[in-house]
C-alpha cells in the first residue's frame, strides 16, 4: 500500500537519504578488504575467518555507544565514528603503498602464522575501521525511533534502504572494475577502495551533522569519550535479559539464526575466490557477493516493509527465514557438484530477498519490546549478543570447513532451520501471554 512521508519527519528522511548512501558505500568499500586480504595479499584461512567476522564483532561495542549516548545527542557521535573510519582507511592505504617500498619483498613473506606483514598490517588497520563504525547501527537506529512514527518506521527505512542500494552499488561495481584493469599494471590497485570508501564516509559525516532528532533539543551536544570508554562491558545486560524474558527468548531464535548465517560466510569467501575453487575475480565476486543480492533486495523491499510495520519481529522471522534456508542449500548444492551457474545466481538472488526482510527486523525488531524500557539499552544489547556470535561462528565456520568441506553450507542451512521453528513458538507464545507489551501497544 502506497504512504506518505509524514511531514515532520521529511527533513530528516532527506538527510536519511544522502548520508546513508554515503556511509553504505563507504561500508560496501570496508567490507570488500575481505577479498582484498585473500586475493592480493594471501591471507590464511583462519585470518580470512577472521575478517568475515569483523563487520559483526564490532557491534560488541555497541553498549558503549549506547552508554556513552544516553541523555545526550547522537548526531555527533555518528559523525565522530564516521570521521575516524576514514581516518583508518586513509591509513590502510598509506601502509599498503609505504610498506613495500620501505621493507621490500620481506613485507609479503609469511612472518608469523602463514601471514605477511603487509596482510598483518592492512589487518590491524581495517579491524580499527570496523571498530569506529561500530556505533552506526545502535545510534542510527535511536534515531529512527525518535523521528519515524513506529506504524510506518518499517516502510521510511526500507525506502532509505533501497535508495541507499542504488545509490552505491554502481559506484561499487564501477571500483571493482577499475581494480581488475590495474592490476595488470599494479598489485596495489586496491588502495582506489580504501580511498573510495574514506571519501565517502566523510562526505556521510557531512552531511549526518545537519541531521536534528526529536526529543533531544535539551540534551547535551558533546561527545562524551571517557563515558563512551566506561561503558565498554555492558553490566546491565544480564538484568535487561531478566527484566524483559520475552526479548532474551527472541535473542535466543536470534543466535541460531546468526551462527546458521555467518559459519557458511568463510566457506563462501574461499569457494569463489580460491584458485583452485572457482577462482572469481573482484568484480565477479562483487556481483555475486553484493550487486545480485542487493537487486533482489531492492525488488523485494516494498513486499517486506508492510510486514514487517503489521507483524511481531517473530512472526516476521518465521516467514524470512525459508529463504535463507533455501539460499544456503542452493550454494551448498553447487559448491558440492561444482557446477555453479545458475545455481549460484539462484542462491545469491534467494539471499537478497531475505536479506531485505532480515535487515528491517534485525534493525527494528529489538524496538518491539521496548515499551517498558530504555529503546537505545536494547539495541544495545541486541548489537552486543551480535558480536558474541560474530565472534564465535565465523571461526566455527572456518574450523567446519576445514574438517567437512562444502557439507559447512547445510549444517548452516540447517541450524538456521531450528532457528525459524523457535521463532515461530515465539511468536505463538506471545500472543497468548496478555501480560505482554509491545512498542504498538503503546
Amino acid at each position: 500500500m502506497a504512504f506518505r512521508i509524514p511531514a515532520s519527519a521529511a527533513r530528516s528522511f532527506r538527510i536519511d537519504l544522502a548520508s546513508a548512501s554515503a556511509l553504505s558505500l563507504g561500508l560496501a568499500m570496508l567490507a570488500l578488504t575481505t577479498a582484498v586480504l585473500r586475493k592480493s595479499l594471501a591471507a590464511p584461512d583462519w585470518l580470512l575467518a577472521l575478517a568475515v567476522a569483523l563487520p559483526m564483532v564490532n557491534q560488541l561495542l555497541s553498549p558503549a555507544w549506547s552508554g556513552a549516548t544516553f541523555l545526550r545527542r547522537k548526531v555527533p557521535f555518528v559523525r565522530l565514528g564516521a570521521y575516524l573510519t576514514a581516518v583508518c582507511l586513509v591509513l590502510a592505504a598509506a601502509a599498503s603503498v609505504v610498506l613495500p617500498r620501505v621493507v621490500g619483498p620481506r613485507a609479503s613473506q609469511p612472518l608469523v602464522w602463514g601471514v605477511s606483514a603487509e596482510a598483518m598490517s592492512f589487518m590491524c588497520l581495517t579491524t580499527l575501521a570496523w571498530l569506529a563504525a561500530s556505533g552506526f547501527n545502535v545510534l542510527v537506529t535511536s534515531v529512527y525511533r525518535c523521528n519515524y512514527p513506529v506504524f510506518v518506521r518499517a516502510r521510511v527505512v526500507s525506502r532509505i534502504n533501497v535508495f541507499k542500494l542504488i545509490a552505491s552499488l554502481p559506484i561499487a561495481v564501477g571500483v571493482a572494475l577499475m581494480l581488475e584493469q590495474s592490476r595488470g599494471s599494479s598489485d596495489r590497485g586496491f588502495v582506489w577502495i580504501l580511498v573510495v570508501g574514506s571519501l565517502a564516509l566523510v562526505a556521510a559525516g557531512l552531511v549526518y551533522g545537519r541531521q536534528r532528532v526529536l526529543g533531544e533539543e535539551a540534551y547535551p551536544s558533546g561527545c562524551n569519550g571517557r563515558e563512551l570508554l566506561r561503558q565498554l562491558v555492558p553490566n546491565n545486560l544480564l538484568d535487561l535479559l531478566r527484566r524483559n524474558p520475552h526479548f532474551a527468548r527472541y535473542q535466543i531464535w536470534q543466535t541460531f539464526n546468526g551462527v546458521g548465517n555467518v559459519v557458511c560466510l568463510p566457506a563462501m569467501t574461499m569457494v569463489m575466490v580460491d584458485p583452485d575453487k572457482w577462482n572469481m575475480n573482484y568484480t565477479e565476486y562483487l556481483v555475486l557477493a553484493t550487486v545480485i543480492p542487493g537487486v533482489t533486495q531492492m525488488a523485494s523491499a516494498a513486499l517486506w516493509a508492510p510486514l514487517v510495520d503489521r507483524l511481531s519481529p517473530s512472526k516476521a522471522r518465521t516467514f524470512n527465514t525459508p529463504f535463507w534456508v533455501v539460499a544456503w542449500l542452493l550454494f551448498g548444492y553447487a559448491a558440492v557438484t561444482g557446477s555453479g551457474g545458475w545455481l549460484v545466481y539462484m542462491s545469491r538472488a534467494a539471499m537478497g530477498f531475505g536479506m531485505s526482510g532480515a535487515d528491517l527486523i534485525w534493525s527494528l525488531g529489538s524496538l518491539h519490546y521496548s515499551r517498558r524500557e530504555d529503546p537505545a539499552q536494547l539495541v544495545a544489547a541486541h548489537s552486543f549478543l551480535t558480536g558474541i556470535r560474530g565472534l564465535v561462528a565465523p571461526l566455527i565456520g572456518g574450523a567446519l570447513y576445514a574438517a567437512f568441506g562444502n557439507a559447512v553450507f547445510f549444517i548452516g542451512a540447517a541450524i538456521m532451520t531450528a532457528g525459524g521453528i523457535g521463532f515461530y513458538l515465539q511468536d505463538r507464545a506471545e500472543r497468548r501471554d496478555p501480560a505482554f507489551v509491545s512498542e504498538k501497544d503503546a
